[in-house]
């Protein structure tokens, strides 16, 4: 789901789901998410996490997203 706010600014959901060795990837892949969004706001643009949630693993994850941000 994204909807465009402004040229500017993007707010996304982000939906994680569970099954062990399933949230080691999406940790990699959300450390990779995370950076990206940061390159993306270092040019004057900015994406907002406007939901966050998972299920089993996902959930810990999530809260690690929401917790780094």
């Amino acid at each position: 789901m994204v909807s465009e706010i402004s040229s500017k600014q993007l707010e996304i959901g982000l939906v994680l789901q569970g099954g062990g060795a399933l949230g080691a990837y999406e940790c990699g892949a959300l450390n990779a998410l995370l950076e990206l969004m940061d390159q993306f706001a270092a040019r004057g643009h900015k994406i907002v996490l406007k939901v966050v949630a998972g299920a089993s693993i996902g959930s810990i994850n999530a809260a690690c997203v929401v917790g780094a941000r």
